[in-house]
């Protein structure tokens, strides 16, 4: 004997059953009681059109990329909020000084610690900057 249980019956029962579980869901999260200690936990930085700035350092690149930043408009100032030039920085610029010759592009710059000389890439191949 196969009875089947009409629709009109397993239908509010299935309404309930999904009804109790959402709310078991619901009912077992808890919005936390308390502030961050200290107020340390700032708005995050978010994508947008948008200036932002932050109070804290950043630290970009931590997991790797093969490029850490890329500012395709406007200028990067170090130590001044009013850069005029591509890179401006005030204060000292400090190049890692290298032992053998990078690779180069017209344009790029490195301390030659053999040579003790700054050596500038132009027309193909590194020369003294200085003379």
């Amino acid at each position: 004997m196969n009875q089947r249980i009409p629709y009109y019956y397993a239908l509010p029962a299935i309404i309930i059953a999904t009804l109790l579980g959402a709310n078991v869901i619901y009912s077992a999260w808890a919005e936390p009681s308390l502030d961050p200690p200290g107020g340390n936990i700032p708005a995050p930085l978010n994508t947008g059109t948008f200036g932002q700035s932050k109070s804290g350092g950043l630290i970009l690149n931590t997991g790797g990329a093969g490029i850490g930043l890329i500012v395709d408009q406007g200028n990067v100032g170090i130590g001044t909020q009013t850069p005029v030039y591509k890179l401006d920085v005030v204060g000292a610029l400090r190049l890692q000084p290298l032992s053998v010759e990078p690779l180069g592009a017209d344009g790029a710059i490195y301390y030659d610690t053999g040579l003790r000389r700054f050596r500038c890439h132009e027309r193909g191949s590194w020369v003294n900057c200085i003379k």
